[in-house]
């Protein structure tokens, strides 16, 4: 299976690196022979089947979430959260509650963002609600089945590449979807993503979407703050070099 790397540990917290392509932890989609990044959890940390919640889903199987305090899309990379212990889980639990986790995404998208200067920062405040067409999806649009949630992201525009713009996203709130939802409103889905761009060409070499969790910064019980960083994949950073040649 693909196997997450350790950024950091103590007797916690864990910060790891996850792959692009393994699940967080198992839902209704999740195949009997698929792993997932929980599954590593217990294997390697036994003891965290002891920490966090289980999660039940939308056709009542329950699933285990051992130390996990947020996720990933199964195709996206990055800096990932795990609590070692219930006391660490209360605590950054409590941390994204109140906002004080702060987090970092580099996306690759389709199309250019011309009335937007490099460098230049814009919030999109749209709520969002789950697609009545697809349960999977989130959509900002009346036509939501159920209520729309308060979402909130800061876009910045690092560069522009051809056909292509490569951004950095914050995250404010933390909804389902939430960056590949609100890129998708803006008419600039990630580059390679199956539910939000389906049947669009997706640049060599990548194979999956261009979504990657670089920086996650925490505050520590005594108020110091630490950033944890998980460098570009190769598959993203190759794409992002071809994309560059003249």
């Amino acid at each position: 299976m693909l196997e997450p790397k350790i950024i950091f540990e103590d007797e916690g917290i864990l910060v790891l690196d996850k792959p692009a392509g393994i699940k967080v932890h198992r839902d209704d989609f999740t195949g009997e022979s698929e792993t997932t990044l929980a599954d590593w959890l217990l294997k390697n940390y036994p003891n965290l089947a002891e920490v966090g919640e289980v999660f039940t889903s939308s056709s009542g199987q329950v699933f285990s979430k051992p130390g996990i305090v947020h996720r990933l899309d199964n195709e996206t990379s990055g800096v990932l959260l795990v609590a070692k212990t219930f006391e660490s889980y209360l605590f950054l639990k409590s941390q994204f509650k109140n906002h004080t986790i702060t987090k970092t995404y580099h996306a690759l998208v389709y199309g250019n963002f011309n009335d937007w200067k490099v460098g230049e920062s814009r919030t999109v405040d749209v709520p969002l609600g789950r697609s009545s067409s697809d349960p999977r999806q989130r959509v900002a649009s009346v036509k939501a089945n159920g209520p729309l949630r308060e979402a909130k992201t800061e876009f910045t525009l690092l560069e522009n590449l051809s056909d292509y713009s490569y951004l950095a996203a914050k995250p404010v709130t933390g909804r389902t979807h939430q960056i590949r939802a609100h890129l998708k409103y803006l008419q600039h889905p990630v580059v390679c993503d199956q539910l939000y761009a389906r049947g669009a060409v997706c640049p060599p070499p990548l194979a999956r979407q261009a979504l990657h969790a670089l920086q996650l910064e925490l505050e520590w019980p005594k108020g110091q703050r630490s950033t944890f960083t998980a460098s570009l994949p190769g598959d993203f950073k190759t794409t992002l070099d071809h994309l560059r040649q003249p």
